[in-house]
């Protein structure tokens, strides 16, 4: 028969003799285990609503005996079981707070790439819808001209002047949008060689003065610059081109047109300011989008697709100026353009 000395570590309720004498100790430790064949290995066990960790092992100067030592451990699973409460709850602040920011980075970086996708698809949305228009006066022109075959060209002069005015119009606007779509791949790298402003400034609005002339306009330059930029200089033209073209159309007989240069600090500045109708302050943000046009119907009728001042924004940008529109006191608008020197 085998026997065991149990040692108990606190906290023990004495049930019998003090301790220190063999075989005395709590009675409810009666309930933990013993097997003489399960020795010198720790193992944990419950007694008396306390945890203990214990081991096993034979007393060499007694045959059959066994000293069997209990630690009391109910205070270090207790802090364990604290850390680990402790530890769930903070794993799951963080697993929220992280879902949270996630969310909130997902939003914020997607934002751009969402308003671009729904950019492109209005985009191709109002590009389809001015290629239908001159399309659909094309062929019900080219219709007409089927139904009569034996008509000269001569007789149906304004049918054929039509499709030549149409096409014209297609022309430019499939030019323009090549144009923006080489801006928008990077492809359209401005070829850099110093421009003399006031020289080629002159030169265009030069180009205006009989035309306006013959709308009762008219077109004044005021050089003040006097030196070069690094630029593309038929790129520059095709802007300053672009306004002028913009500033004639909206305004009347007898309103003026002036076109100035001048420096300040390290950058160049060319303004045009017209006497015109000028734009509504709440159209005066959107009028760099594509196929924007304050006035719809007024557009079209001086042939107008919306492009332009986003093409003048996208020549800007590529030469690293800006451009910006303000109304001019007490009538018309005001068109500055910087650009690096």
């Amino acid at each position: 028969m085998a026997r065991r000395v149990r040692r108990a570590a606190a906290p023990l309720r004495p049930s019998g003799p003090p301790p220190g004498k063999p075989g005395s100790y709590p009675s409810f430790l009666e309930g933990v285990p013993f097997d003489p064949n399960d020795v010198d290995r720790v193992c944990q066990t419950e007694a008396g609503g306390h945890a203990y960790r214990g081991i096993t092992f034979p007393l060499e100067e007694a045959e059959r005996t066994y000293l069997q030592v209990l630690v009391n451990v109910d205070a270090e699973l207790a802090i364990l079981d604290g850390f680990t409460r402790t530890l769930v709850l903070y794993l799951a602040a963080v697993v929220v707070a992280a879902a949270a920011a996630s969310y909130l980075l997902s939003r914020r970086t997607l934002k751009p790439i969402v308003q671009n996708w729904k950019a492109q698809t209005e985009f191709v949305q109002n590009a389809s819808h001015e290629l239908r228009t001159p399309l659909a006066v094309v062929q019900a022109t080219g219709e007409l001209l089927l139904d009569h075959p034996e008509s000269r060209i001569v007789d149906r002069f304004e049918d054929v002047n039509v499709i030549t005015e149409e096409t014209k119009r297609l022309a430019r606007l499939v030019d323009s949008l090549m144009e923006l779509s080489l801006d928008d791949a990077g492809r359209a790298q401005p070829n850099r060689q110093p421009v003399e402003v006031d020289g080629l400034v002159r030169d265009v609005a030069a180009l205006y003065e009989d035309f306006v002339a013959l709308q009762g306009k008219q077109v004044r330059f005021e050089p003040g610059f006097g030196g070069t930029v690094p630029a593309d200089a038929d790129r520059l033209r095709q802007l300053l081109a672009i306004v002028l073209d913009n500033a004639v159309k909206y305004t009347a007989a007898g309103d003026e047109i002036v076109v100035t240069t001048g420096a300040q600090g390290q950058k160049c500045f060319l303004t045009v300011v017209d006497t015109g109708c000028g734009i509504d302050p709440e159209d005066r943000e959107r009028v760099f989008e594509r196929f924007f046009r304050a006035d719809k119907a007024r557009s079209r009728a001086t042939g107008g697709h919306g492009l332009g001042l986003s093409l003048a924004q996208s020549i800007v940008q590529a030469h690293g100026g800006t451009i910006c529109l303000v109304a001019n006191e007490p009538r018309g608008t005001v068109v500055t353009i910087t650009l690096p020197r």
